[in-house]
Formats: structure tokens, sequence, C-alpha cells
């Protein structure tokens, strides 16, 4: 009779949380080592994030490198190619679990290297470093003719705009393999009320953002995102944004205006080719995941 593997502990969180009850929720399984059959188990990694039913359910081994953990994260649907709020919920656990370490450096297949860093021994505050979109794509941002696009009369549908002239500019990224886009709307209209029939548009992200200036020397910044290819309606923690400019950064302090709330923090340096994220984590719950084989009594 075989050894039946050892129980897999698992945490729920809310990252990007400022006060308890906001903020994105994950959920957390961490492996005993990247060699287990279950982490290497697409089908069955897939059917935990099924099981907690959040936008994310992140999955960590560790690669046996000190403070080195391969992650991956999951929807309820498919696969994610990054994600920050689950990113930054395993930090704080991981963390937690090795007071020895400052540092935790991530893999994974897709978005590569990346790191978290403890930014104090008593607070609940994680900062995470994350890759930016493709330097080509930054740029070309906000020059290009909406119009010329050949995906803009479907998206401009699913935006719900009366006029042609809202939508500013249209650009196209990979998120993974999955074709995605962000579109730049005039900074008068409401996004609040924007709409979210987009399933077919993309298999990807869809992006919706407007600037409007507010002082001389800050920009108020509205954004929501929509992914119902890879099974998210709306991202609950994409944020309207306070934007402030120095000579070797850009910070961003962001607010969450939805039901849930929540906020963060985001540093764009370096070259521009990392993101920092900054923000609270607040676990709700752990526990262990049992075998649920049905032959088993």
């Amino acid at each position: 009779m075989s050894t039946p593997p050892s129980p897999l502990p698992f945490h729920v969180l809310s990252a990007f949380s400022p006060v308890p009850g906001t903020g994105s929720q994950a959920a957390l399984i961490n492996y005993p080592s990247n060699a287990d059959p279950r982490w290497l188990d697409d089908k069955y990694l897939l059917k935990v994030a099924g099981d907690f039913n959040y936008t994310a359910t992140v999955h960590v081994a560790p690669t046996g490198q000190k403070g080195e953990w391969a992650i991956r994260w999951f929807t309820p649907k498919s696969e994610l190619a990054l994600c920050g709020h689950g990113t930054l919920s395993s930090s704080y656990i991981l963390l937690k679990q090795h007071p020895e370490l400052d540092t935790i450096q991530y893999i994974n297949l897709i978005a590569g290297k990346f790191q978290s860093v403890r930014l104090s021994a008593s607070d609940k505050e994680v900062q995470i470093s994350l890759p930016s979109l493709p330097f080509d794509v930054i740029q070309s941002m906000g020059h290009g003719s909406p119009r010329s696009h050949h995906d803009t009369v479907k998206l401009i549908a699913a935006l719900g705009v009366r006029q042609t002239e809202d939508v500013l500019d249209i650009s196209e990224f990979k998120y993974g393999s999955h074709k995605s886009f962000i579109i730049l709307i005039r900074g008068n209209l409401g996004i609040e009320g924007i709409g979210s029939g987009y399933k077919g548009v993309a298999s990807g992200q869809i992006i919706i953002t407007q600037i409007s200036p507010e002082t001389d020397s800050d920009l108020v910044i509205k954004s929501r995102m929509f992914a119902p290819g890879i099974g998210i309606q709306e991202d609950t923690i994409f944020l309207p944004t306070r934007l402030q400019q120095d000579p070797t950064s850009l910070v961003i302090h962001a607010t969450q205006l939805s039901e849930r709330g929540g906020g963060m923090k985001c540093i764009l340096g370096e070259g521009g080719e990392t993101v920092r994220l900054i923000g609270k984590v607040r676990e709700f719950g752990n526990g262990y995941l049992v075998d649920d084989d049905d032959d088993v009594d």
C-alpha cells in the first residue's frame, strides 16, 4: 500500500489591503519541493484554483537554491502569465515563515526571474519587483491613431462610447501568449460606466485608462481591467492613481474606489524595465488540503 502524499498547507489572503476587509483576494499553496508530483501536474494546479475560485490561486515550490521559489498563478479557468496581488500574498507568507530572509527570489517559465523584499520586521507591508511591459509597447502608447487599428470597431462597440473620437489610442501587447490591449479614453468620460462586454474581443487583458491633469505637477489616472478570456471578469485591484515624477523614478500612489477598496504604491524606475509594487497583506485563513480521492475512506 503506497504512502499517501503529505497534506499541503494553504493560506487565504488579501493583498493591497490598507485596512481589514479590503484588497484583492488570493489563495496560496506551498509545496514541499519542485519535485512533488502534485506541483508537476497542471491539471491538479488548475483543479485547486477552481476549488478556491479566487481571481488568483498561487502555487509555490522551493527550487533548492536558498531563498528561491518557483511560482505559478491560476484563475479557475487558466494559468496566468503574471499576477501582482498573488505574488505579494505569497511573499508575505514566505517572509513570515523565513525570518532569516530579507529577499525572496522567484522564477517562472513565462515571467522569468523577479523578487520581493521585506520592508520591516513588524509590518504587513511588502515590496515586489515585477517585469514591466516591453519598451516598444510603452514607447508607442499615445502616438498612434486608434481608427487605424483593425480591432477598433469591436473594441469601441464593447466600450459603449458614443463617439469614436472619445478613444484616443489603442495599443496592443501580449500577456503571456494572449492578445491584449491598452485603450486610452478621453479624461472627461465616466470610466465607471464603461462597458464590460469584452468576451471574444481579446484572449488576454483589456485595460481601459484615462489621464486627467489635477494640478501643474499631478495627474490623476483611472483604469479598469477586464480579462474574461482568462477567467477574470474584472480585476478588483486595478487602481485609480495619483502620479508624481522625480529625476530617477515615477511614483504612483493608487487607491481602489470599488466597493471592496484597496491601495498600493507603484514605482517605475531602473530604466523602466521593472515596476515595484508596495502594499499590505492580510491573512484571514489557513489550513491543509486533504486528498479527496473517492477510493479513500
